[in-house]
């Protein structure tokens, strides 16, 4: 003969079977937390790998822009030099011819404030260097420290020669029409060389031709 389950007994066993398929859940869910935290650390392990492969890779490409920077920086400075090397030959040759006329003609401070072609022939080129140069300073071409340790007394001292034949071509005369500007960026140069105090000391401009001759 069957005998009914209580209703004690019913909820007893339901009790004890929620906590199997209780305890199983837990179980499970922990097998599948520790299979994530795995797969966690494997994707953390490589996704750490690969950033050291990029990190070493942009390391490597900065380190080549820098190589190639400072390659760069070199060919321009002995590209500068060799300019300036070239202009240096230039002002000599220049200055040469320009003193072999002052003192060939006699020329004296108040021939050069009412300048002639002759004597125009004979300094343009030397004061059209000293122009261009003293462009390319003000343009960042050339240093500014430099173009004062190889060129800085000599421009001073022919600045303060010449000033005088620059303010007759400024002026104008019977030949030439007034040229206010001209030779602005060798005073310029002249004035920064003075004012940064690199252009060296020179002695007081000559007072005739044969102080210039023998300076």
């Amino acid at each position: 003969m069957n005998v009914a389950a209580t209703p004690e007994q019913i909820t007893a066993a339901a009790t004890s079977w929620l906590a199997v398929f209780t305890l199983l859940l837990v179980l499970g869910t922990a097998g599948l937390g520790v299979a994530a935290w795995r797969t966690y650390q494997i994707t953390k392990t490589g996704l750490i790998g690969a950033k050291e492969d990029v990190d070493r890779q942009l390391a490597a490409v900065r380190e080549q822009q820098r190589l190639s920077t400072e390659v760069q920086t070199a060919r321009l400075r002995l590209a500068t030099l060799s300019h300036l090397s070239e202009l240096a030959e230039k002002i000599s040759s220049f200055t040469a011819i320009a003193d072999t006329y002052i003192q060939e003609q006699g020329t004296t401070v108040d021939d050069l404030a009412s300048p002639n072609s002759s004597l125009r022939d004979a300094v343009w080129p030397l004061l059209t260097t000293y122009e261009h140069l003293a462009l390319g300073v003000a343009v960042g071409a050339y240093d500014l420290g430099v173009t004062a340790r190889l060129f800085g007394p000599q421009l001073l001292q022919d600045w303060d020669y010449y000033e005088p034949y620059i303010n007759g071509l400024r002026r104008g005369t019977a030949d030439y029409q007034a040229e206010p500007t001209v030779y602005e960026e060798f005073e310029w140069l002249v004035g920064q060389l003075r004012q940064s105090g690199t252009g060296g000391s020179t002695e007081p401009p000559p007072s005739n031709e044969s102080d210039r001759g023998s300076g």
